[in-house]
């Protein structure tokens, strides 16, 4: 247990102060010993001293840990189980963490049966992975019988795919694999070409600290109820599902970013509702859908542009299309164009609603969807009949997680205030891309730019609702992996901001990115977060010319 000493070192003090009151007791029992010197003194006494010592540190240590002042001054000190028994007594549970769970494509070079027994090892990253049940390959859709069959489809390039569901054998962050990341099977099934992430992977939460537990004493004591802002986190994360939520905030009566509560005549806020903005996890999700898409309009250039559906359902709050390729196209690059992204606001099918009168309003909810078009820029239409000919098309939307499941449960009768409704919604978005040049000596080896980019955008996406993110904390972690003799140059960030109308503008700065304050269209500190991606970070490594001395 860490409330014991490992290390009889740095007792020393304590010893000399234990042994001399040892000595003065062994005196007054009887002064004809000598206490000072021989085995009396310099073995008995010491060594009795020295495990005197260690007995009254791990008394103090227990001690300390029992108290909630002293596991506050230091939570590394404070043994797990103590603060577990401590905290108990605030209504708080230690989260123990969650693993992580998607989905593998694996891809066969022929069209044939293969079965994934149940338990069977993936890797990818350095993490192992296990099949959640035991999937059987189908040729037919007609022999689909369960839903642990699932249909080899053909693809673009003459092979043959299927997707099963797999689950990280350890608890942990480091089982979020993203979408495209190889994954190897253990035991390599009939026909097999290769396999990879078919979207990022969800959950996948590291075991809860003492300091991030000692975070959230508050919400252990206070009413799981939506009232105030301490109890509606309490509520929030009193639930399982969404004890692992990352940031929230929240936006009521008297805050000039809402504008809900004054749907009246008269120009006053009357208050009863709230917005509740929800980072449910520090990455973005990028889940992928096939849609079939219209052809409802046709090109100069002999191709086409292509129409279809986001149900609120799909994405709950999603932020936007992120690729859009012809489904089973696995060597093609990019995405095709969205020419046209309409936001609707979807109430329909629900016994009650929150009140939304704008799609500004209801932007990044449960109930927004939309109408997407785009142009197929290889698909050739002279021959295809307008609003009749469709295709089926990978659409990849780029969100966060958990948003709809939470909003479901706000709405219960028996949670939701009586006085009003709450509409959760994702951040306001701010995509950040971060570019900057190390200067290195000539003969130094370059530094690990993977690892480098990765902590960045951990960091950046560590930052919630802060208003602000400074280039200094870009510089803080580069700095971590830069060898002796390495600096680095100015940083450029430009954040892509997409506002809850629609609209879209940019920020740059070298210094401090810093959310604009415009609460009409419910942009601030309040609303926004920064999200970062490895594919938005450009790093140059170039060789520091340097005079000879």
């Amino acid at each position: 247990m860490s409330v014991q000493i490992q290390t009889l070192r740095g007792l020393a003090t304590l010893v000399t102060d234990l042994q001399e009151f040892l000595n003065e007791m062994l005196q007054e029992l009887d002064p004809t010993l000598d206490t000072k010197r021989g085995v009396l003194g310099d073995l008995l006494g010491y060594y009795g001293a020295i495990l005197g010592a260690a007995n009254q540190t791990n008394i103090d240590r227990v001690r300390q840990s029992s108290s909630l002042l002293a596991i506050e001054a230091d939570p590394t000190l404070a043994d797990d189980g103590v603060v577990d028994a401590v905290l108990s007594n605030f209504l708080l549970t230690r989260n123990q963490g969650a693993q992580a769970t998607g989905q593998v494509t694996i891809v066969l070079d022929a069209a044939a049966s293969v079965t994934i027994a149940q338990g069977a090892v993936f890797e990818g990253n350095g993490r192992q992975f296990a099949s959640t049940a035991a999937f059987v390959a189908k040729l037919s859709l007609a022999t689909v019988q369960s839903v642990n069959d699932r249909l080899l489809s053909p693809l673009d390039d003459g092979t043959y795919a299927f997707v099963v569901d797999v689950k990280a054998l350890d608890v942990g962050t480091a089982g979020r694999l993203a979408r495209n990341t190889l994954v190897v099977p253990s035991q390599l099934p009939p026909h097999y070409l290769k396999s990879y992430a078919t979207s990022d992977f969800l959950g996948g939460e590291d075991r809860e600290t003492n300091s991030e537990l000692l975070a959230r004493l508050r919400e252990g004591i206070s009413a799981k109820a939506l009232s105030g802002r301490t109890h509606m986190n309490a509520t929030l994360r009193a639930q399982p599902a969404f004890a692992n939520v990352t940031a929230t905030s929240i936006v009521g009566f008297g805050d000039p970013e809402m504008l809900r509560d004054a749907h009246t005549i008269f120009p006053i806020s009357y208050g009863g509702r709230v917005d509740w903005y929800i980072r449910s996890q520090e990455l973005l999700l990028h889940q992928k859908f096939t849609k079939t898409a219209l052809l409802v309009e046709k090109t100069t250039d002999n191709r086409g542009i292509w129409q279809f559906s986001i149900a609120r359902n799909d994405l709950p709050g999603f932020y936007d299309v992120d690729r859009i390729v012809p489904t089973g196209a696995t060597g093609l690059l990019g995405s095709y164009l969205v020419t046209t992204d309409s936001r609707a606001i979807d109430l329909s099918s629900d016994e009650w609603s929150p009140d939304i009168a704008s799609l500004a309003e209801g932007a990044f909810s449960p109930y927004q969807a939309a109408v997407i078009r785009f142009k197929d820029s290889d698909v050739l239409t002279h021959s295809l009949m307008l609003n009749s000919a469709t295709r089926d098309y990978d659409v990849t939307l780029r969100g966060l997680p958990l948003l709809g499941d939470i909003q479901t449960f706000v709405n219960d009768r028996s949670v939701r205030n009586y006085g009003g409704d709450c509409l959760i919604k994702a951040p306001i978005p701010c995509f950040l891309e971060i570019s900057f040049t190390i200067y290195k000596p000539g003969q130094a080896p370059p530094p690990d730019l993977e690892a480098m980019t990765n902590a960045i955008c951990q960091a950046v996406n560590h930052y919630n609702f802060i208003g602000r993110l400074p280039a200094s904390l870009i510089a803080d972690t580069a700095h971590n992996y830069l060898g002796e003799g390495t600096y680095l140059g100015p940083i450029d960030l430009l954040g892509r901001f997409r506002r809850p109308d629609g609209s879209l503008f940019l920020l740059r700065s070298a210094g401090v990115l810093t959310v604009p304050d415009d609460p009409q269209r419910m942009v601030t500190g309040r609303t926004v977060c920064f999200f970062s991606e490895p594919s938005s970070v450009t790093i140059a490594v170039t060789t520091d010319d340097r005079p000879e001395i």
